[in-house]
């Protein structure tokens, strides 16, 4: 699947990580991408889905340089409260 949004990255490898964890624990586990292409080559049916993330990835960015690293965090990266 084309893509220049990690987004896109992230719910592809949750997708094929799934089949594969089984229940076990894992410390660390990484995806990459390869087979770059010129952008321009086009995203066919994920065009809009794949625009509106990269924009959302560029507003996230701006708001981290301007407010620092911590000024936008993922829902996934917040902790409970616990008494």
């Amino acid at each position: 699947m084309p893509t220049q949004a990690a987004r896109t990255l992230f719910a592809v490898a949750r997708e094929l990580l799934a089949a594969e964890t089984s229940g076990r624990d894992y410390r660390l586990i990484g995806a990459g991408l390869s087979d770059f292409v010129d952008a321009a080559d086009g995203l066919g049916l994920f065009a809009d889905e794949e625009r509106r993330a990269r924009s959302s990835e560029r507003a996230i960015d701006t708001l981290r340089a301007r407010f620092g690293a911590a000024a936008v965090v993922s829902g996934r990266a917040l902790k409970p409260n616990r008494p």
